[in-house]
């Protein structure tokens, strides 16, 4: 397993524990991936890696987290929630 997915899957496990999901409970998912993005991600970090190259596999290689972290970074920002940091 790379470093990258390593520290992605970690944090999407520790917000699992941390909202104490179970695998039924519907939206887990998108949860864990949405908390686990605003720990791994800060604000001016995704935004310089944004304006380098703006697509999501290039975005995520530059900030060391999986896809899934940089998408449901994105839809955080789409949906104008408040974000850590």
């Amino acid at each position: 397993m790379t470093r990258r997915r390593t520290h992605s899957t970690l944090a999407h496990e520790i917000a699992h524990d941390y909202w104490r999901h179970r695998c039924t409970q519907e939206g887990s998912e998108r949860r864990a991936w949405s908390c686990a993005a605003q720990m791994l991600i800060h604000p001016v970090y995704y935004a310089r890696a944004e304006h380098l190259d703006p697509s999501a596999g290039a975005i995520a290689l530059e900030l060391a987290v999986t896809d899934e972290v940089v998408h449901a970074y994105q839809q955080l920002l789409a949906t104008g929630a408040r974000l850590i940091g």
